[in-house]
Formats: structure tokens, C-alpha cells, sequence
């Protein structure tokens, strides 16, 4: 058996729909594929003689091992559920300590140093490393509480640790800031809200000029079997020992990685099965938190209804002392900016925004059924049929209010634009000489008229037209939207000449939650200031905008320039702008 296809074949998360459903023998099932799975591997995938050899010896030394931290898993899920946790915890220490060399540990935007043939390099393994952090909050209506403290975002502080809720990685009682690297993901693990604050955080290491990994938050990594055959799709061919001892490594960590990925969309109780070793994993990390400081882990939500395929993953940091004024954790609260909560209302739910899109698609489903009574031939009135269909059912979705299932509206949102593209690759020159041919009812002049009045149709419902707001429009607002995929975004540069400090300019941003990045005066800013770089005053502050087709508002790219940038003197043009 090839190693990749074993890869393939290991998907996470494992999904279980059965009303009796028991972790400890769901998990004794997908071990034993697992198990006969790396005993099938043989190199056979390379024709050179000694990599199949270096294969099969890596994968003799990997089963006993396997299988042993197998047994170990089995006999956590065996003690917890005889109320021994004692024997529970030390069978699970036992099998970290035997998973300490191969354990991934990375930064928190996924870079990993691993040892190679020609030295320690870093590397990522995932497609997408994440530059930019999320937090939602789902509410019923706006709140003025949640805008004007942007802590309310943060962590639940430890004088409300009555308020934290049993999670994949954490338990009730013990506060965790949990980030996902997209705000799309960050949405799903909230449980599809269709109001809610949402935060962007930044890791303030990433955006320092002298960078220094090792004084970064160091991150246990889970990964997914799919992700790691992702990352060795070219390496293999071009440094097989270093895809080989990570390979090694992934199949090493797969029966803790498993244990920590099932999902029972059964089970509603408060107490999770699927939770207990991933539970007990965040304990390990508490107490090595000298040396591990979180975890990383590939989403369990469906993310098969994105309207794109997306790499995104999850951070969970357990909220440890020493503990601020108001019980957040000073580490976490020095390691992290945060944007103040911003509020975000589903536009296909909100009935004052997309009122006059609702118009503008009754007048167009009234538009075809007027055409109906011309007597028109059977492929007009078909193809007028489906075009009517799509827009009736996306009219409803906007009626249909607030007590919808999300997921049910995701669905149906896909189900349009797939039902929106079949459309568009028929043929009307074929529609029309169909129509052409069953004619029975219509006059030659009527029948030319029918021909503009369709192709009319056909024009506002298929091609996209933003200046005149049409259905193609429309339909496609309404599907990225809910996702809220195109937030906009500002954030400052701070450019400085080398061995300038700006540490006075970065505590006015933190203190006034604005994200920051910083670099180094160069060319690139005399052009946008039109003067040589001697004359440039700094600190130079800029303020960068992203833009989206979708801002109710009109920014522009870069909004504020300013040299010699004093918070004291300047620090309100930024903030009431």
C-alpha cells in the first residue's frame, strides 16, 4: 500500500450520526483500520530499492508503537469511565512521554523547525499559516456594553469562570482564549449566529521587525493526516528523508490526533464522550505550560458548505496566571491586540438593508409571469420556469426571518448558485430555435418580440451587473455575504529609521486596540510621499484600508498619512476618523 493513499484514507474528523454511540469502541474500530493500514505500507510507490527498504524499516520500528499508545487511549476511555482518573492520567502521561520526540510543536502561525540532512529548517504544514486571528460572539440585538469594551472579546475573565462551558479542549471552570486563523471558521465553531461581534486579533511577535521565535508562544500541533499529504505532495521528490521522518512522525501522533477528532452529532447531553482526551490533552498542556503554551487544530465543523475550499485552522491558549486587575491573564493580554467588537447582522436576515434587493426580485418574478401569457413555445416557457424558480426561492430565504436554520440557508444559498450556473451554460440561441420550431401560437412579429423579451430576462438574471444592482448581483451578494468573508479592515504602519524606538506609538495602539505592523523606512515610502528619504520625518504612521465590493461605506486604500507621527498631538485624527 502506498503511504499516501493510506493518508488519503485516514480522513478527520470521523463523523457518527448513531444515538448509541460509545467513544471507546468507535475508537477500537478506526485504531484497528489504522493499525492494518500501516502494516500494508511497502514503498511500493518508489522504485528505488533502498527507499522501499528505509519505508518498511520506518514502518516496523512505527506499529509496535502504535499499537501501544492504542492500547494506552483505550485504557484512559476504560479507567474515566470507572471513575479512576488517577489510572486515567497516567496511562495518558504515559503515552505523551513516549510521543516527546515526535510531537510538533510550532508557532502560532504554524512555522515548525525540524531537523534535515542539512541542518534545523522551518517549514509549515499546513496550506494556509494564519497571519490574522478571529473571535465571535453571537448576540440576539446589538449591545452598547459589548462596543465600548473591547475585553468583552477577550477570554472570560477568572471572576466569571462560572460562565465557561465544556469545549473540545477545554473544561468547565478553567477560561481559554480560543482563535480561529479565518473569521468564516470563526463563525462556524460559534454555531452559525446570525448576529454577532467579532474581533480581529494579532500576535504581536508577527508584526515585530527583529522576530525571535523561540520567545514565541509555542504551540502543540495537531495535524490532520490530509494536511501533512498536502505538504509532501513535492517534497517527497525533493528530500524524501525529511518527508519520510515526518510521515514517521504524523502516523506516530495519529491515535492521539484521532482521539482528539470525533464528532457524535447524536449525543446533546452536556456530558461529550469525543471530549475526554482532547480534554485531558489541554490538562498536559497546563501543567508543562513552561514549555507548550496551546494548541492547534484542523476545524470538525463541516466546512464542505464554504463556497470555496479553505485552509483555516483553531488556536486554543488556556488563560493562565499571573491574572490582571480584572482577572485576564497578563500574558495573554501582553501577547495579543484585539479590534474593538465590531457587529455583524447576516444581510439575507436583515429586512431594513435588503429591502429594496426583495423589490427589485418581486418585480422581476412578475416580469416573467406577465410573459407567460404571451402563449409561448415549450423551451421558453421551461427555461423562464427555472430562471422563476431560483428567484422565488431566494425571496422566501430573505423572508424567511430570523428563526431560520443556519445551515438549512447555507444549503440552500449553494443549492441556487448551483441551480444559478446550470442555467447559465444552456444555450438561448438553442432555446430560441427550439422555440422556433413548436411555435403554435404567436405571430412573427410577436415572436421576435418574445426573442428580445427573453434574452432581456436571461441578461439580468445571468451577467452580473453592479451599476445597475441586478439578480446575478443579487444572487451572489447574498451568498458571500452570509459568510462575511470581506470584512473591512484597517490597519496602521508604523515606519521608523533602524534603532529608532517606537515603543511610545505601539502602547497607544494597544492601549486604543488598533492592529499595528511595522517596518523599516525604504524607497518604497519616498515614492508614496514624493520626497527623498532624507527628508522624511518619522515615526511615519499609515493607515491601510481593505476594501470589499461589499463596504456600505467608500474607503479608500490608504486614508492617513502622517511623519512625525505623536500620539499625544495626533493620536485623535486617527481615532475619531
Amino acid at each position: 500500500m502506498n503511504i499516501e493513499d493510506l493518508l488519503k484514507s485516514l480522513e478527520l474528523p470521523k463523523k457518527y450520526y448513531d444515538s448509541n454511540f460509545d467513544i471507546s469502541e468507535k475508537y477500537a474500530e478506526e485504531a484497528k483500520i489504522f493499525i492494518e493500514g500501516i502494516g500494508n505500507i511497502d514503498g511500493a510507490e518508489f522504485a528505488d530499492k533502498d527507499k522501499q527498504e528505509q519505508i518498511q524499516e520506518k514502518f516496523k520500528l512505527l506499529i509496535p508503537i502504535a499499537e501501544e499508545n492504542v492500547c494506552r487511549i483505550l485504557d484512559v476511555f476504560k479507567y474515566y469511565e470507572g471513575s479512576d482518573p488517577k489510572r486515567a492520567q497516567e496511562e495518558f502521561d504515559a503515552m505523551m512521554d513516549s510521543l516527546a520526540s515526535v510531537i510538533f510543536i510550532s508557532t502560532i502561525d504554524d512555522w515548525n523547525s525540524v531537523d534535515t540532512s542539512k541542518g534545523k529548517m522551518l517549514t509549515s504544514f499546513r496550506m494556509t499559516r494564519g497571519t490574522k486571528f478571529y473571535r465571535v460572539r453571537g448576540v440576539k440585538e446589538k449591545s452598547d456594553d459589548i462596543e465600548n469594551n473591547p475585553d468583552e472579546l477577550f477570554h472570560i475573565p477568572l471572576s466569571k469562570k462560572a460562565l465557561t462551558n465544556n469545549e473540545r479542549f477545554s473544561l468547565a471552570g478553567f477560561p481559554s482564549l480560543y482563535l480561529a486563523t479565518m473569521l468564516p471558521l470563526a463563525w462556524q465553531e460559534s454555531g452559525y449566529p446570525q448576529k454577532y461581534y467579532y474581533s480581529e486579533y494579532q500576535y504581536l511577535n508577527n508584526a515585530s521587525a527583529e522576530r525571535k521565535m523561540e520567545d514565541e508562544l509555542q504551540i502543540l500541533a495537531l495535524y490532520s493526516p490530509r494536511e501533512i499529504f498536502n505538504w509532501g505532495i513535492s517534497i517527497k521528490h525533493n528530500d524524501f528523508q525529511l518527508w519520510l521522518d515526518i510521515i514517521y512522525r504524523c502516523m506516530m501522533m495519529y491515535p492521539l490526533v484521532m482521539a482528539c477528532s470525533f464528532v457524535n452529532h447524536s449525543g446533546k447531553g452536556t456530558y461529550k464522550q469525543e471530549y475526554v482526551i482532547p480534554q485531558m490533552l489541554m490538562q498536559w498542556v497546563q501543567r508543562n505550560n513552561e514549555t507548550v503554551q496551546g494548541i492547534s487544530y484542523f476545524t470538525c465543523v463541516d466546512i464542505s458548505m464554504m463556497p470555496s475550499e479553505y485552509c483555516a485552522y483553531n488556536i486554543v491558549i488556556p488563560a493562565l496566571k499571573p491574572y490582571d486587575a480584572k482577572k485576564y491573564s497578563q500574558r495573554l493580554r501582553d501577547e495579543f491586540i484585539w479590534t474593538v467588537p465590531q457587529y455583524f447582522e447576516i444581510p439575507l436576515f436583515n429586512v431594513e438593508d435588503n429591502k429594496d434587493d426583495r423589490k427589485l426580485i418581486y418585480e422581476f418574478i412578475n416580469k416573467i409571469r406577465n410573459f407567460y401569457k404571451m402563449g409561448l413555445p415549450d423551451s421558453f416557457r421551461s427555461y423562464l420556469d427555472d430562471i422563476e424558480r431560483v428567484c422565488v426561492c431566494l425571496y422566501h430565504l430573505m423572508q424567511s426571518g430570523s428563526d431560520s436554520d443556519m445551515q438549512m440557508i447555507i444549503h440552500t444559498l449553494n443549492l441556487i448558485n448551483v441551480s444559478h450556473q446550470q442555467i447559465k451554460v444552456q444555450s438561448i440561441e438553442k432555446i430560441i430555435e427550439a422555440g422556433k420550431k413548436s411555435n403554435m401560437f404567436l405571430s412573427e412579429d410577436d415572436f421576435e418580440t418574445a426573442i428580445l423579451r427573453l434574452k432581456e430576462i436571461s441578461q439580468e438574471f445571468l451577467v452580473a451587473d453592479r451599476k445597475i444592482n441586478n439578480i446575478a448581483v443579487i444572487i451572489d451578494k447574498y451568498r458571500n455575504t452570509v459568510w462575511n468573508d470581506y470584512p473591512h479592515e484597517s490597519v496602521l504602519e508604523i515606519v521608523f529609521r533602524k534603532g529608532e524606538n517606537t515603543q511610545e506609538i505601539e502602547t497607544w495602539c494597544r492601549e486604543h486596540h488598533l492592529l499595528y505592523d511595522k517596518h523599516i523606512l525604504s524607497n518604497d515610502d519616498s515614492q508614496k510621499l514624493g520626497k527623498p528619504v532624507s527628508e522624511i520625518i518619522t515615526p511615519l504612521v499609515i493607515r491601510l484600508n481593505s476594501i470589499s465590493i461589499y463596504d456600505k461605506v467608500e474607503y479608500q486604500p490608504v486614508d492617513y498619512i502622517r511623519e512625525g507621527f505623536d500620539p499625544s498631538l495626533h493620536g485623535n485624527e486617527i481615532i475619531s476618523k
